[in-house]
C-alpha cells in the first residue's frame, strides 16, 4: 500500500480504510459490470448506502461516498493487484530451488485458443501451485509457438530453465512430439527436464 502512495497512484488524502475499501471493490467487481477497460458507473443507490444510512445515520453515508471508486481509479488498483500478484509468484519461483511446469491449451468462449502454464514450486517448506502464464495462440498452435511463448514469459520474469525439473502435458503431438514438440524443444535448452504425460488426460 505506502508504495501506491509514494508513486502517487492513489491521492494522499485518502485514509488507508478508504484506500482498502477500494481495494476490495475492485475485486468485486465482475464481468457484468465492466467493460473491457474495467469502467463502471457508480450508482447513486449503491446498495451500501443504504444499508449504511438504515442502520446508522445519513452522516456515515458521506464516508461511503468517500470512497474512490473512480473509473481511471478502478482499473489502475485491477492493474497494480495483477502487477503485485505476477510479481510474488516469479519472487517464490527464483527462491525455490527446483519447479516444475503444467502446460495445456484450451479455447475460450470466443475459439480463441489460450495456452494455460501451472508452475509448482516450493515456497518455505510447502509445495505451491499457481497460474504462471495465459497467453492467446492467435496464429499456430505449434510446438515452437508454445514454447515460444513460454520461452518469452521465462526471460521476461528471468526464470531459469536449469531449475525447471519436469514438464506435464497431453499427448498430442505439438505438446509431446520429441523433436518438434514442446517436449523436444525444451529437451535442446534443458536436457535435464524430466516430460510426463499428464494422468488426466490419459483417462479421458
Amino acid at each position: 500500500m505506502d508504495k501506491w502512495l509514494k508513486a502517487g497512484t492513489l491521492k494522499r488524502s485518502a485514509s488507508r480504510t478508504e484506500i482498502r475499501t477500494t481495494d476490495l471493490a475492485a475485486m468485486e467487481i465482475t464481468v457484468d459490470q465492466q467493460d473491457d477497460k474495467h469502467e463502471v458507473q457508480r450508482p447513486t443507490d449503491w446498495p451500501v448506502q443504504d444499508a449504511v444510512e438504515c442502520m446508522f445515520a445519513e452522516d456515515h453515508v458521506q464516508k461511503i461516498k468517500n470512497i474512490l471508486l473512480s473509473n481511471s481509479t478502478v482499473s489502475r488498483r485491477i492493474k497494480d493487484m495483477s502487477i503485485d500478484t505476477e510479481a510474488a509468484i516469479n519472487e517464490r519461483i527464483e527462491k525455490s530451488p527446483l519447479f516444475s511446469i503444467q502446460v495445456d491449451e484450451s479455447t475460450d468462449v470466443s475459439d480463441l485458443l489460450i495456452l494455460l502454464v501451472i508452475a509448482r514450486y516450493l515456497n518455505v517448506n510447502e509445495l505451491e501451485e499457481n497460474l504462471l502464464l495465459c497467453y492467446p495462440l492467435t496464429k499456430r498452435c505449434a510446438g515452437e509457438d508454445i514454447f515460444n511463448a513460454i520461452q518469452g514469459c521465462f526471460c521476461e520474469n528471468e526464470i531459469d530453465w536449469t531449475k525447471c525439473c519436469g514438464v506435464s502435458t497431453d499427448g498430442g503431438k505439438s505438446m509431446s512430439g520429441c523433436y518438434k514438440g514442446l517436449r523436444g524443444r525444451i529437451k535442446i535448452v534443458a536436457p535435464h527436464v524430466t516430460w510426463s504425460h499428464c494422468c488426466i488426460h490419459r483417462q479421458s
